[in-house]
């Protein structure tokens, strides 16, 4: 009898409860959707989570439910730990797939295992409407010298969920809970020690003093921020500005990291957000003649009319950091993070003379980490 009050209490009043983690990010997930260029097919997944789970719920009407608290337990728990770490963090997708995560633990609490398997269409859908998901494939593709868009990434990964993994998890045996979780918990072993000995190199501290529109010959001219550009940027104080020397130009968006984390935006999402395709990515160290390397990632972008070559990196007054997680992971507000994006357009397909004129421009503006320029 106790039992049975306990099951029902899980079953009725556990929903909710499980809905607070993803509930908090609501805001920013709509945010995203709504600003976003490339999320703007997300929400389309939204919906199709929650007719994959009628569907699943038709189909498997007559599968048995069982009553399972212990099973997922351990996965709750673990759950709530990458919760706690994600959050204080401010790691947003890693929060997310948790969110969802611990959705899909209350199911398997409440109603059982395979209640929880045959609603992977359901989870692999709703992780396909988190933001960013569709940049993170167009990105992964890029790596791989290969070009598509993230919105048919995107699409195509949902026509496999609904056309391969739902017929699958449903008519298919249930695989073992413990087979997988084990599989699961080896696969991110794997993935941390690989993050492990790939540590991040980090370059010296490389801010420019841009609000100097006169130095060496080069002349600077700064633009307004667009009404897009202010809710793009938040409260980061953001600055536009083109250089012009012997007709060679030099473009460059630097903001000042003083505001939420959940306001500053990997500088590819950026160009990605303004129309560039990424034809080239290379996160390297650049040596700088005025002693030291600058840690940055090169890109070479495209649009209609226009090829340009792009260095972005973050710089603090310990370091620079072109890799973006690990910038993430040494933020801190009070720590004066700036973000730059220099670009210059590539003529005649010389792109040796594109990067050495970044560069050269890097060496001129660069200021001293402690200077008030």
């Amino acid at each position: 009898m106790k039992q049975s009050k306990i099951h029902n209490l899980l079953r009725g009043g556990g929903l909710p409860v499980a809905l607070i983690p993803l509930a908090l990010q609501a805001g920013y997930i709509l945010s995203v959707w709504r600003w976003a260029p490339l999320d703007a097919f997300s929400p389309v997944y939204a919906v199709l989570a929650l007719f994959a789970a009628i569907a699943v719920a038709w189909v498997s009407r007559k599968a048995p439910m069982r009553f399972s608290p212990w099973g997922a337990l351990p996965l709750l728990l673990g759950l709530g730990g990458c919760l706690f770490f994600t959050h204080v963090q401010s790691i947003h997708f890693p929060y997310l797939i948790c969110a969802i995560a611990v959705i899909a633990g209350w199911v398997w609490a409440a109603f059982g295992w395979e209640w929880c398997w045959r609603l992977t269409p359901a989870w692999l859908l709703l992780t396909l409407c988190l933001p960013s998901v569709p940049f993170e494939l167009q990105h992964r593709m890029s790596l791989l010298g290969l070009t598509f868009g993230g919105a048919w990434l995107q699409a195509i990964a949902g026509a496999i969920v609904i056309c391969a993994v739902f017929p699958a998890t449903q008519w298919l045996p249930v695989p073992p809970a413990k087979a997988l979780l084990f599989a699961g918990l080896l696969a991110l072993c794997t993935l941390g020690l690989t993050l492990r000995f790939k540590p991040v190199q980090t370059g010296t501290p490389a801010f420019l003093a841009i609000e100097d529109y006169r130095r060496a010959g080069w002349e600077g001219h700064r633009f307004d921020l667009t009404d897009f550009d202010r809710t793009f940027f938040g409260d980061n104080d953001a600055i536009r500005a083109t250089y012009i020397k012997n007709r060679q130009t030099v473009g460059v968006l630097a903001i000042s990291l003083k505001g939420s984390i959940h306001q500053i935006h990997r500088p590819d999402v950026c160009l990605r957000s303004g129309g560039y395709a990424i034809d080239r990515y290379e996160a390297d160290l650049f040596p700088l003649s005025g002693g030291g390397s600058l840690s940055g990632v090169l890109m070479e972008i495209a649009r209609p009319g226009e090829h340009a070559l792009v260095l972005t990196w973050f710089a603090s007054p310990e370091c620079s950091i072109g890799h973006y997680m690990a910038f993430r992971w040494r933020w801190n507000q009070a720590d004066g993070w700036w973000s730059y994006i220099v670009q210059t357009p590539i003529l005649f397909n010389d792109r040796a003379a594109a990067e050495k004129l970044l560069l050269e421009f890097i060496e001129t503006f660069r200021k001293d980490p402690g200077s008030k320029e």
